[in-house]
């Protein structure tokens, strides 16, 4: 959301690249699209052999927040996902609606809504900006700026409610034992 949140508050000229990705946060999206993308793969099989549970909201639910972060994703760095979810998304929705879910169709309606919402910041164009990491001691990958210097990183002093700065959650991310290589 932080990344999100950087994207929309960026100049309209801006807006048809993705934000610069460190490898550290790149990773961690990386990891979350994966995720989701598994999460939704294994419900269209579940959906494929008949097997979808339409009245527990467990499956649903599993579904729509997977479907959320991919279309928020889809904005910040499109180029760290394929669109294929989107097909197991409707498949799975339109199978849950077929078997009598009341909320699958409230889901399906507020997922198009957002699709409609973020269409308009989606990058047109999307380098993959992640840069390489580097052997610089002070972390600085290609000459970028801190997360400190960094422009729209600082939104989250205006809001008291959260309890690590900006720098803090990116260096707890730098800290991560995490294979960049694949």
């Amino acid at each position: 959301m932080c990344a999100l949140h950087m994207h929309i508050e960026r100049p309209d000229t801006q807006k048809s690249h993705s934000i610069p990705l460190t490898p550290a946060v790149a990773s961690l999206i990386q990891s979350c699209v994966d995720s989701a993308q598994t999460v939704l793969r294994v419900l269209r099989v579940i959906g494929d052999e008949d097997l979808l549970e339409a009245f527990l909201p467990f499956q649903l639910e599993d579904a729509f927040s997977s479907a959320f972060l991919l279309h928020v994703i889809r904005v910040v760095a499109p180029s760290l996902l394929h669109d294929s979810w989107c097909d197991d998304i409707q498949c799975i929705l339109d199978k849950m609606i077929l078997k009598g879910s009341s909320v699958a169709p409230l889901r399906k309606l507020e997922l198009t809504q957002l699709e409609q919402l973020l269409t308009p910041l989606t990058p047109i164009y999307d380098p993959l900006m992640v840069p390489q990491q580097t052997d610089d001691p002070e972390g600085r990958a290609g000459g970028l700026a801190t997360a400190s210097e960094e422009p729209g990183w600082d939104f989250f002093d205006a809001d008291m409610s959260v309890g690590i700065s900006p720098t803090q959650l990116l260096d707890l991310a730098a800290q991560l034992d995490v294979d960049f290589g694949g």
